[in-house]
Order: C-alpha cells, then sequence, then structure tokens
C-alpha cells in the first residue's frame, strides 16, 4: 500500500509521521502508532487524539447557538408589532440570520463526518466550553481593511517582525492561536513556511472559507454600547486581497492543542503568540513549545496578561512569566510595551485599550549567533516608532 507524507505533520500523541493514502484523502493516519485523524471538509486537519468527542462536542454547541439564535427571532417576530421594536426586528433579523446560516454550514460538516448515532441526544455531560464559537468580530478586525483595525495590526505585525532573528535561513515558524490567522498570512513571506493552530473550529474554517472563497458577507453583532441601532449589527465582507498573493496553501492551519503540537522535535525557527499565551496556563505547554523550536530559536510574545481561564493559581505576572521561560532555558532579549485599541468600533460607547507585553525569547543553545542577531537590532526603537 503506497501512501504519501503529508507535510511536516507528526502524530499528537507519539510525534511519528502522518501519512494520507491515495484513496483516502479525509484522513491522516499515523505511521508510528496508527492513530486516525480527520480532515475536516476536506480541508482542516483535526490533529487531536479524539476528534470524535471533540466534534460531537463541537457540533451541540453549534447546536445550542443556533437554537438560542432561534429564540431570538422568535421574541423579535413577537415582538415586531409593537411600534418601538419594528426598527429593531427588521433590522437584526437579517443579521441574525446571515451568520446563522453560515454557522449552520459547519454544524452540516459536522454531522457529515461522524455516524449519526452519536448525534440522536446531547451528551449528559456539560458541554465543553469553546472559545470564539460564534464570533465574527476578529474576522472584521483582521479582514475587513478598516483603519482602526489596520493600524492595530501593522502594529502587532511590526513588533513581531522586530522580534525575528536576521539569518539568511528563514525556516519555519509556527503562530499559535491563530484565530483567522491575519496575522499568519502576512508572515507568510517572513518564512519558508508559516503553521498555524488554533484550537477553534470556527476561527480554523474562517480563514479556510476566505482563503477559497476571496470574500465573506457576514454581521458584526454587537448589541451592548451602541449608539443607535444601526451601530449594533453592522454588514461586512471580510477580503483575502488584505494579503497580496494569498491562497489556500500559504499556510498550512490546522486544529490542534497547543499542548500537544503536531510538529516535529526542533523543527521551527520561531513561535508566535499575539493574544495568546494568557489564554492557557502557561506551565501546560511551554515545554511543547520549546520542543518543537529548534536551538536558537525564538518565541515571541505580543499580548496583555488578561488570563481568560478561572485558575488564580496560574495568572502569573510578567516577572513570574519572565521566570518560566528562564527555567526551560529562554533567555529574553528584547521587551516592550506597545499600546493598542483592541477591537475598536469607534462609535461604541466604550473600548479596550491594551498595554501589551511584547518580549522575544531565544532558546539557549551551543551556539549564541542566533540570539545574537536579535540582541544587535536595538528593537526598542523599532517597535517605539510603531507607536
Amino acid at each position: 500500500m503506497s501512501s504519501l507524507t503529508y507535510g511536516q505533520l507528526v502524530c499528537a500523541i507519539c510525534h511519528a509521521e502522518l501519512l494520507q493514502h491515495p484513496s483516502e484523502a479525509a484522513e491522516l493516519t499515523c505511521a508510528g502508532c496508527c492513530q486516525p485523524y480527520i480532515v475536516f471538509a476536506g480541508r482542516i486537519p483535526l490533529i487531536l487524539p479524539d476528534s470524535v468527542s471533540y466534534r460531537v462536542n463541537t457540533y451541540w454547541q453549534y447546536n445550542k447557538y443556533l437554537r438560542e439564535t432561534e429564540a431570538t427571532l422568535a421574541k423579535l417576530r413577537q415582538n415586531s408589532a409593537q411600534p418601538w421594536a419594528a426598527a429593531r426586528a427588521q433590522y437584526l433579523r437579517e443579521a441574525l440570520t446571515t451568520n446563522a446560516v453560515y454557522i449552520a454550514r459547519i454544524q452540516q460538516q459536522l454531522a457529515a463526518s461522524l455516524p449519526p448515532e452519536l448525534l440522536l441526544a446531547r451528551p449528559a455531560d456539560k458541554l465543553r466550553s469553546l472559545a470564539y464559537l460564534s464570533s465574527f468580530s476578529y474576522l472584521k478586525r483582521d479582514w475587513c481593511g478598516l483603519p482602526e483595525d489596520e493600524q492595530e495590526l501593522q502594529t502587532i505585525i511590526g513588533a513581531v517582525r522586530a522580534g525575528l532573528p536576521t539569518t539568511s535561513q528563514p525556516g519555519q515558524a509556527l503562530v499559535l492561536g491563530a484565530g483567522t490567522a491575519r496575522v499568519a498570512a502576512m508572515l507568510k513571506d517572513d518564512f519558508e513556511q508559516v503553521y498555524a493552530i488554533d484550537l477553534s473550529l470556527t476561527m480554523a474554517w474562517q480563514y479556510h472559507n476566505l482563503a477559497e472563497q476571496g470574500a465573506v458577507r457576514f454581521y458584526d453583532i454587537q448589541s451592548k454600547n451602541a449608539r443607535s441601532l444601526a451601530e449594533q449589527a453592522t454588514e461586512h465582507w471580510a477580503t483575502a486581497n488584505l494579503v497580496p498573493n494569498l491562497a489556500p496553501d500559504s499556510l498550512q492551519y490546522w486544529v490542534a492543542d497547543v499542548k500537544q503540537i503536531p510538529l516535529p522535535t526542533n523543527s521551527v525557527a520561531a513561535v508566535v503568540s499575539v493574544y495568546f499565551t494568557d489564554t492557557v496556563p502557561l506551565h501546560e505547554y511551554l515545554g511543547e513549545v520549546k520542543r518543537v523550536l529548534r536551538p536558537g530559536g525564538v518565541f515571541i510574545n505580543f499580548g496583555p496578561l488578561e488570563y481568560h481561564f478561572t485558575d488564580i493559581s496560574a495568572h502569573l505576572s510578567a516577572e513570574e512569566v519572565r521566570s518560566v521561560f528562564e527555567s526551560y532555558g529562554f533567555r529574553v532579549v528584547q521587551e516592550q510595551e506597545v499600546t493598542t485599541s483592541h477591537l475598536l468600533r469607534p462609535a461604541s460607547l466604550a473600548y479596550k485599550t491594551y498595554h501589551n507585553w511584547f518580549f522575544s525569547a531565544v532558546l539557549t543553545a551551543e551556539d549564541e549567533a542566533a540570539s545574537q542577531t536579535i540582541t544587535d537590532r536595538a528593537p526598542r526603537a523599532a517597535v517605539s516608532s510603531l507607536l
């Protein structure tokens, strides 16, 4: 039986290479432990040890979202006879329906990938929370070209590039928590290959769908802090041409867990974490980051320490984060506070400002040349010029 290797992907369990049989394009198989991995909808590898549970859980999370949307639409229809509510019902109906149709398409693909008997009844256990399940806010920020969003993105990418090593062999980069993958896509010409991972199927779908279709219509629904009804649901078109020459294969984007990164040991030159370092307790994944980085490789962080999990024992201060990195063999060679807005909507009654902690840390090795090339770049001036 002949098989094809699938890029740099390796098994999340044993790190052996993954093979794709020519007649089974929808599945990858580990060459070592024979663990199967589905290629969702023929485009998104789900490199998770138990993708069945993940898909079932995600299906029912989407089901919950769609049921709640239908309940909201029913209330709007019920209230539409009232003079004060007629305009609201008409305006929000189109926005809610458009986004629900988008999510329903993903749910339909999930249903097609699973045995029907697994979807007969909702799981008895509490559904695992899935971040950014139905959010279109990052699709709006990353791919709609609005001036306030482009300013945030250019500040981010400028800081990230200031932390990259200067070398004639750029190698490969991994972007953690890639979201809709705008940052990963902007780095595609800085490296031989860019890999992106996220645990959100919605985010991965949004990138792949946009890269294939070229444009996607949706609504940014923000019911709070709106000055007018028109600002509660704004129509947008996400367009892939914001990144020149973007194609579906411009980067490799997989659904994967940062605790089990499906890449070979010592395989990447840079790991980029934008608004991600504070989403999972650091000690749970830094060892994996160290494993996939090559000696002299760099970890680049950009974001606050807002912490999106409840275990306060892992809510580390910046000083503690630095100490943890040092204990894993990293050396911080640059750091800077970079202030940006976050998901800014100029007409909103409220907005969020982040004092982002940018730092780059080199994985120490016998050859210190890689870290020296970064140190020599006077990074503070490079980043300060972006403010």
